[in-house]
């Protein structure tokens, strides 16, 4: 216990030097403050900015100036907002595939897809998905599909972007079959 008071005690007292080391080499020294008093009586002194400089701590000064003026330069903006990116917006023209009747647009834009003026066949459980291949394989449910005919808007889960995906599928679950597909570009 008496060595971690005396390693304590240590410690702060090493703390102390560094500091008041710190705060003598940032102030001027006796020599200069006694130059800086004198220059001041005297009418011809230097006068830079309304304040009385000594001719040798003027180029300290300078230097002290120069460096903070480097130094803030040098520093990166931290509270710059990031660029807004606008999404890419894709669209395509739905068609019904095989029996299936399908018609109206769709568009893509960021996590948001949204099927205007849409004319399809009526089915049992009528879904959206996107995928990257005709035939539905490797798809991404984005939700149920409420009604065959009109505007809906889907927005797809957070670790999806349906920008990623080519395909567009009105897919009937009830019996595994595309209904409808659009291509977007």
């Amino acid at each position: 216990m008496k060595q971690t008071i005396i390693i304590f005690i240590i410690l702060c007292a090493g703390i102390l030097v560094l500091v008041l080391m710190q705060s003598l080499s940032t102030s001027p020294t006796t020599a200069e403050t006694q130059e800086i008093v004198d220059i001041a009586d005297r009418p011809n002194a230097n006068i830079e900015g309304g304040t009385r400089i000594a001719p040798s701590i003027e180029p300290k000064i300078e230097n002290q100036v120069r460096e903070t003026a480097i130094e803030t330069v040098a520093q990166p903006v931290v509270n710059n907002p990031a660029p807004v990116v606008k999404p890419e917006l894709l669209q395509g023209s739905f068609s019904g595939s095989g029996s299936y009747n399908a018609s109206g647009s769709v568009f893509v834009s960021g996590q948001n897809a949204s099927l205007v003026n849409l004319n399809s066949s009526r089915v049992p459980d009528g879904r959206i998905y996107v995928s990257n291949s005709r035939d539905g394989s490797g798809r991404v449910d984005l939700g149920a599909l409420r009604g065959n005919s009109g505007d809906h808007n889907f927005r797809a889960p957070q670790n999806i972007n349906p920008s990623d995906y080519r395909y567009v599928l009105i897919w009937c679950r009830a019996f595994s079959s595309l209904v409808g597909i659009a291509e977007i570009r």
